[in-house]
């Protein structure tokens, strides 16, 4: 995929194609082995550890968005990463269940790059979760499930998508590079694809986020 051929007014389709394609070739490279997630050390049963992954996100704001508004709103809890992304966030005094609640990742520096992080990552909470990852697939998935599918049916659509597994998807492509390079190179592909995609069609006023969002819910229709 190149970027004059982002940029020559393809139609939304053919742009979506090339995002799909740019992600779908890195799965030639094939495949899995005995590969898994580090966990951040587990902590209380009140607390949510886990890793924010582009590359690593160092410094990025992380909060559980209690209400679905998609914002950071006084109350609840928050948390920054550091610089191999890991997050606590303490959820102590908050009464309901957070199992299902959106885990929002913004700002931060990508280790990999080393530019700041101009989107935004999300995942859903597991309430018994240690090390859970939020990343461009779980931000996919995401999007997925806001257009009508429940979340097993999600994850089993994209891991399909893109040739890996749905416990592929929850794994710290990072530390799995050695035994499992399809995920981190899959992950590379879709979210530069993303990028790629949202520098092309910016929108007068958009933000870096605004823009990459868009992207992704098309994705997520497309798929």
């Amino acid at each position: 995929m190149t970027t004059d051929r982002l940029t020559r007014g393809a139609g939304t389709h053919g742009l979506l194609a090339s995002a799909l394609a740019a992600a779908f070739l890195a799965a030639c490279g094939g495949g899995g082995g005995g590969g898994g997630t580090t966990a951040a050390p587990a902590g209380p049963a009140t607390v949510l550890n886990g890793v924010a992954v582009d590359g690593y996100l160092n410094g990025a704001t992380v909060f559980l968005d209690l209400n679905g508004n998609g914002l950071q709103d006084a109350g609840e809890p928050s948390s920054v990463t550091n610089d191999t992304g890991r997050y606590a966030l303490n959820y102590s005094g908050v009464a309901d269940s957070i199992a299902g609640k959106m885990i929002v990742v913004t700002g931060g520096i990508d280790t990999d790059t080393g530019y700041a992080f101009g989107g935004r990552l999300t995942t859903r909470a597991e309430q018994a979760a240690s090390g859970q990852v939020v990343s461009p697939f779980t931000t996919l998935v995401d999007a997925l499930v806001a257009q009508g599918l429940t979340i097993d049916a999600a994850r089993s659509r994209l891991a399909a998508a893109l040739g890996l597994s749905v416990t592929d998807l929850a794994t710290d492509p990072l530390a799995a590079l050695a035994n499992q390079p399809a995920i981190y190179t899959q992950q590379v592909a879709l979210q530069r694809s993303i990028q790629l995609l949202a520098a092309a069609n910016t929108r007068e006023g958009d933000s870096a986020y605004a823009a990459q969002q868009r992207i992704v819910d098309a994705l997520a229709v497309a798929i």
